[in-house]
């Protein structure tokens, strides 16, 4: 990885942009550590274990040496947001948005939970709303997404429910754990959690448990659209959107409710083991799931576009076995949108020759919405509309 390019560092390279170091370079561990041992055709036995005062956080992922002070260390298991637009966000031109305290919930390890929540003008138990719930990627927090993403500007007013009477639709931006990842190369940090794979309602999965929690507690106030439950995600955020939309959309959260689509960004299969020599940590018998499932990917990409472009960093992290997995072994309702380096569509992947490790990071640290690519092309509207065109009833 070549972080001394010049136009990536200025360009891309900066904490706001990376969110995924992570589940690019990283291998398998076997120690306890890092999560313990695997359970053959399942995945991690028990949960990645958080940063702590008593097990602090060392190995981060490389972006934290990037922060203004540079971050060294992690100590916390949780952090809170500042649900706002960064200094940071700022310098890059994002708008400038203030959304409050974040809100809180304390799991069952006693940890702090902190998520974004913003709500259009006019909702009530009377008027629910559509709701879309945004994963960032590694390194990242619940602010990237007012950092890196246009979603904001477009919560008040976009039209998901069908109903010109209730515009806009509840954004909640999630804060990731900060955990020991359970990697060789550990890279640790804010992630949420994919390798410990229990998909039962409720969930021992500390993060499936989590967004459980936000779901159901905003249906139980009367302000969400039942039918009208939806996950988007970017790299890590992304696999872990996709992991939780596949296990909602057909077993519900513990008070019944269900995820109705998933629209995501350059993520991968979440399903796969940590490395080759670890197969033992990959899923071996996929979930069934009619999802209807939404994936953007630049077409040069350092989650691949497809297997000649694959940097060979981590199992699963090529995008056309994973929409192949989705269509044929999952059954899924997939839409593939691929992009070139500016946002324009493209209808193939990119040659081998032309995507350098350089372009794939490139790809892969600039959100679609047209702003950092400095193409111009906004396909949130896109991920969007289709969240907009499914519903799923409840029982």
């Amino acid at each position: 990885m070549e972080l001394h390019n010049d136009y990536l560092v200025n360009r891309t390279v900066s904490p706001i942009l990376i969110l995924s170091l992570i589940l690019l370079f990283s291998a398998c561990g076997d120690d306890d550590k890092g999560g313990g041992i695997c359970i053959e055709g399942v995945g991690l036995s028990h949960p990645s274990p958080t940063c702590s005062t008593d097990d602090v956080c060392t190995d981060l992922v490389p972006t934290y040496a990037m922060f203004d002070p540079p971050i060294t260390h992690i100590d916390t298991a949780s952090d809170e947001p500042s649900c706002g637009t960064s200094q940071r966000g700022l310098s890059f031109g994002r708008p400038s948005y203030n959304d409050g305290a974040a809100r809180q919930w304390e799991d069952a390890d006693g940890i702090i939970r902190y998520w974004c929540e913003v709500r259009p003008m006019g909702t009530s138990i009377a008027s629910p709303r559509p709701l879309v719930i945004w994963v960032t990627g590694s390194s990242g927090n619940a602010d990237t997404l007012y950092d890196t993403t246009s979603l904001r500007g477009k919560q008040q007013t976009f039209d998901i429910s069908g109903d010109p009477a209730r515009p806009g639709f509840i954004l909640v931006s999630i804060q990731p754990r900060n955990l020991h990842w359970p990697t060789v190369d550990r890279q640790d940090g804010t992630k949420s959690e994919i390798y410990y794979r229990d998909f039962y309602s409720p969930s021992t999965n500390p993060d499936i448990a989590f967004v459980d929690q936000i779901v159901d507690s905003l249906v139980a106030e009367g302000v969400v659209d039942r039918a009208r439950i939806y996950m988007m995600g970017w790299s890590n955020g992304a696999r872990f959107s996709a992991l939780y939309s596949i296990a909602r959309h057909e077993r519900a959260t513990p008070s019944g409710n269900y995820v109705a689509a998933v629209a995501n960004f350059s993520g991968g299969n979440p399903y796969a083991a940590f490395d080759d020599a670890t197969p033992a940590c990959a899923l071996s018998e996929l979930p069934s799931s009619s999802i209807p499932f939404f994936m953007i990917s630049r077409r040069c990409d350092a989650v691949a576009c497809d297997e000649k472009t694959d940097l060979k960093i981590v199992p699963g992290n090529v995008v056309e076995p994973w929409i192949k997995s989705l269509r044929d072994e999952i059954g899924a309702e997939v839409t593939w949108m691929r992009i070139d380096a500016l946002g324009n569509l493209s209808s193939s992947c990119s040659s081998a020759a032309l995507c350098t490790k350089s372009e794939a990071l490139i790809g892969h640290f600039r959100w679609p919405d047209g702003i950092d690519d400095m193409g111009g092309q906004d396909h949130e509207p896109a991920m969007l509309q289709f969240l907009a065109d499914h519903d799923i009833r409840p029982n």
